[in-house]
């Protein structure tokens, strides 16, 4: 079997001490696994265990992906604009561009704390529907072309949409305090009563191809097999 392990994009290594061991002893089991995170640090680790990183066809990933190999610089960011693989999946630098610009996320204020997951989605660019519409697509397409049979999910609540509308088996990693029937990360105070949410944005994708409305995103980190790992 073919297993997809996707994972928030973030620069650190505490989703991966939950998936890396799973994926390794899959490897051993005789399974295929790859990854999806383009996060300097995760792609490093991810590379030295010996497992194939993808990048889904999206501007923000190639961005995060191809300029990490390379200092943050003017250089760095034409060759990536100008390179043949940017030419083949976009068609260019316009329409590189002209994606970039429609997909730009769109943040809530930020504030001193964290709450949720929920609260988390809308700090990283939720509350764009482009945004989400269009990483949902390219995630989409991302598993359908690796011919994964099963994604593997630690917090990437888009990846999970994209996997329940393509109807494939979902397995995801979660703390506790990441798991629907939680409280949330300060599960010990009540939360004030503003907090954004990206809730309508992420119902009016799911709505579009025929799926349940959820109440908050921790919901869609809810798979067909759900493993609580940590505190």
């Amino acid at each position: 079997m073919k297993f997809l392990f996707t994972t928030q994009a973030s620069n650190d290594l505490g989703l991966l001490t939950r998936s890396l061991p799973i994926a390794s002893e899959l490897k051993k089991r005789g399974h295929d696994a790859a990854f999806c995170n383009p996060a300097k640090t995760p792609r490093l680790l991810i590379a030295e265990a010996g497992f194939e990183n993808l990048v889904p066809r999206h501007p923000a990933y190639y961005l995060n992906h191809l300029l990490i190999t390379s200092e943050p610089d003017l250089p760095a960011l034409a060759r990536l604009i100008f390179s043949k693989q940017v030419r083949a999946e976009f068609g260019g630098l316009s329409g590189f561009l002209n994606q970039l610009a429609q997909a730009r996320p769109r943040m809530g204020s930020a504030t001193s704390e964290i709450w949720s997951v929920d609260h988390l989605a809308a700090l990283t660019g939720m509350l764009s529907e482009n945004y989400v519409h269009s990483e949902c697509v390219a995630l989409m397409q991302l598993i359908t072309d690796s011919k994964a049979d099963v994604v593997v999910d630690s917090l990437h609540p888009v990846a999970c949409m994209a996997a329940k509308i393509l109807k494939k088996p979902l397995v995801t990693l979660l703390q506790a305090d990441m798991h629907p029937d939680s409280k949330g990360f300060i599960w010990w105070k009540e939360p004030p009563p503003d907090l954004p949410t990206p809730v309508p944005v992420l119902n009016k994708i799911l709505a579009e191809h025929g799926l349940a409305p959820i109440q908050k995103t921790e919901e869609l980190l809810k798979g067909d097999l759900t493993l609580v790992l940590g505190m």
